[in-house]
């Protein structure tokens, strides 16, 4: 629901995995949707259908709508009794926030993608509620990973483990790391034991 930029790259690597005829888009820009599904071969469908019918619901909208957006598929998610997964990827609005809006915990992930996944080399870090189970985790990772580059869970993977920097140079590596931050859209922070000169890297942001 939404397919922009980010959701149309998402989208075309879930084609790679479970195939085109398996996923149903819909975007409020009717002439882009028609010209995305003729590119793709992606079913076209109504946000109601997606929302009852699919095991993933991937919503693409942007932060400022998606209160009326959700309000609007609400009475449809608790109609259903199977399962599904929430992956949502707007900015700014953390997990325990959608438990509020939905009032309802649904097996939500939270995903923040940068720019290059639209063509294979990105970073995709993501971040999932409590009620979501390993297999569910594992299947959204397969469906993904070898398509859009790089897909972990945020809080788990480091970018670097356990590496050597003395305490004189660590002023000439915080340069270096501005321009590595800036090479993969992502802030990322340094941490370790003052003193001890061993440090870990890792993605620095809350998805939660």
């Amino acid at each position: 629901i939404g397919c922009g930029n980010m959701g149309g790259a998402l989208a075309k690597a879930a084609i790679k995995s479970v195939g085109a005829e398996n996923i149903f888009v819909f975007d409020v820009d009717s002439k882009k949707i028609r010209d995305f599904a003729d590119e793709t071969d992606v079913n076209i469908a109504d946000a109601e259908y997606i929302v009852l019918n699919c095991d993933y619901i991937f919503l693409g909208v942007k932060p400022q709508v998606m209160g009326s957006v959700i309000e609007s598929i609400l009475p449809i998610l608790k109609k259903r009794t199977d399962r599904f997964v929430l992956v949502t990827m707007a900015a700014g609005l953390k997990i325990s926030k959608y438990n509020e809006i939905l009032d309802a915990k649904f097996p939500t992930i939270r995903i923040m993608p940068n720019t290059p996944v639209a063509v294979g080399e990105g970073m995709l870090l993501y971040a999932t509620c409590p009620v979501i189970t390993e297999e569910e985790i594992n299947e959204f990772e397969n469906a993904l990973e070898n398509y859009l580059g790089y897909v972990k869970n945020g809080e788990r993977v480091p970018i670097l483990t356990n590496f050597y920097l003395p305490n004189e140079n660590i002023a000439n590596f915080l340069q270096d790391l501005t321009i590595l931050e800036k090479k993969l859209n992502l802030k990322v922070e340094l941490y370790g034991s003052i003193g001890s000169s061993i440090y870990n890297l890792r993605p620095k942001f809350n998805l939660e």
